[in-house]
């Protein structure tokens, strides 16, 4: 199963520049905070623990959601563009 890591998230900075940072903790608790079923609960605990996921398409939706919920847009093409690099590894 493809994973993503999401404590290494490339991202542009206004100067173009790319930068390396690290959401998976911020992400983990807006997942747990606005968990509407057990199932992203779960996840959100797990991705607290180890930044590395599995990129099934239920979590690909519960990362974008909350993603796009709670990021700036350079944030959320530096997530897509990261989950977008392990679907081309296949």
């Amino acid at each position: 199963m493809k994973t993503i890591d999401l404590s290494k998230v490339g991202v542009k900075n206004i100067e173009g520049i790319t930068e390396i940072i690290d959401i998976s903790k911020g992400l983990a608790n807006a997942i747990y905070k606005t968990a509407g079923d057990i199932e992203e609960h779960n996840f959100s605990l797990k991705l607290y623990e180890n930044p590395e996921v599995e990129l099934t398409d239920r979590n690909r939706e519960i990362i974008m959601s909350r993603v796009k919920q709670f990021y700036a847009v350079y944030i959320q093409q530096g997530v897509e563009n990261l989950m977008n690099y392990e679907d081309s590894k296949e």
